[in-house]
């Protein structure tokens, strides 16, 4: 199966999963992110590369909301439709556009 197929069936998958069941999955995402991130140093100030979800992706707002002013935030800005994904800072208060 190629990798493009893989990603189809995945987000079909995804899709089709019960909105209870996402939630729990979701969490449990965030809840690993967010120890791997207590174990980072805190004398070393991170940049973390973020998303809003689409299509049933894992929802990591809630943890982006308590890592605002711990971590420089940043979010995809998509230029182009076959360029690069460029990421630039994001906070709390700044509109999305």
């Amino acid at each position: 199966m190629s990798a493009s197929e893989q990603k189809r069936v995945l987000r079909e998958r995804l899709r089709a999963m019960p909105i209870k069941d996402a939630a729990k999955a979701d969490q449990k995402i965030v809840t690993h992110v967010s120890a791997l991130l207590a174990e980072q140093p805190a004398e070393k100030p991170l940049v973390l590369g973020a998303y809003w979800p689409i299509a049933g992706e894992v929802d990591c707002r809630p943890m982006l909301a308590g890592l605002v002013g711990h971590y420089t935030l940043s979010l995809p800005v998509v230029m182009a439709s076959d360029a690069p994904l460029i990421f630039r800072e994001w906070r709390a208060d700044q509109p999305l556009v």
